[in-house]
């Protein structure tokens, strides 16, 4: 027998919260070249958040809640209580995985294993392109022309690439075309995933006789899958004009105003002798 001033009680207290976060009810992607489109509906109203990762990339999870909130993707649900939300900028043919993190009302937000648990796999549509780009449609006998081919890629390859240079000589009489001995120099480019967009490959024309050249990329590698080759302009042809010929009057080609207007750039299918 236990007298009252010898008896213990013990009040132990937890706390739960009142609302939780919602939950994912349904997520839907699509994709294009550079977007990544994500509708979610959720349980309840709130906030959707998510982030983007690239698989291949060094960081490719989300280490934290804080971490999703900082790719600064969020939209509230609408009365259906749902959300889209679009990511721009990725690169094509690539493989990403999208985390969504839901935040109630009242401010209750996902863990971090709910995060994690909640990921959806998303590839962007092919392809990547690799741009040719002629600085002249036209050029004068066996003189040699410095960077008349500009190559730029829309995104590196995922892995390696190699862009071949094939020219071939046009016959004036059936059109025919038959591979030249000589090409642009240098005749290829080694590309790997380290090479940003903004760099471009550039290639020079030896000197040639007078006549109709046709240049052509070949791609090939464990990355030539993934792109595509487009010519500027459908121009893959090179005039070489005999020496005594006079070239053809340059043409414009586009005439883009300056984002705040105060120049314009204009472009020529060929140097002009006015500035």
């Amino acid at each position: 027998q236990y007298t009252p001033a010898t008896t213990i009680r013990v009040l132990s207290v937890g706390y739960a919260n009142l609302e939780q976060a919602p939950q994912l009810v349904t997520v839907s992607t699509s994709s294009t070249k550079n977007t990544v489109q994500v509708t979610a509906q959720l349980s309840s109203q709130g906030s959707l958040s998510a982030a983007i990762y690239r698989v291949s990339a060094a960081v490719s999870v989300p280490a934290s809640v804080n971490a999703v909130l900082l790719q600064n993707m969020a939209a509230s649900t609408n009365a259906a209580n749902t959300s889209t939300l679009t990511f721009t900028g990725l690169d094509a043919a690539t493989s990403y995985r999208v985390y969504f993190l839901t935040t109630s009302l009242v401010g209750v937000k996902s863990t971090l294993a709910q995060v994690l648990d909640s990921v959806q796999s998303v590839d962007t549509a092919c392809c990547k392109t690799l741009t040719g780009t002629l600085s002249a449609a036209s050029v004068v006998e066996q003189q040699a022309v410095s960077n008349l081919l500009a190559l730029s890629l829309s995104s590196a390859p995922s892995a390696s690439l190699t862009v071949a240079i094939q020219l071939y000589a046009i016959s004036s009489g059936t059109g025919a075309a038959t591979l030249h001995p000589s090409s642009l120099f240098p005749a290829s480019f080694a590309v790997t995933s380290l090479t940003t967009s903004s760099t471009q490959l550039r290639a020079s024309l030896p000197s040639l006789p007078a006549g109709t050249y046709e240049y052509r990329v070949v791609l090939s590698g464990d990355a030539a899958g993934e792109f595509s080759v487009e010519y500027a302009g459908n121009q893959q042809r090179i005039e070489v004009l005999s020496a005594i010929t006079e070239p053809p009057v340059p043409v414009l080609s586009s005439a883009t105003f300056a984002s705040d207007g105060s120049f314009v750039s204009i472009v020529f299918s060929a140097d002009t002798n006015r500035g």
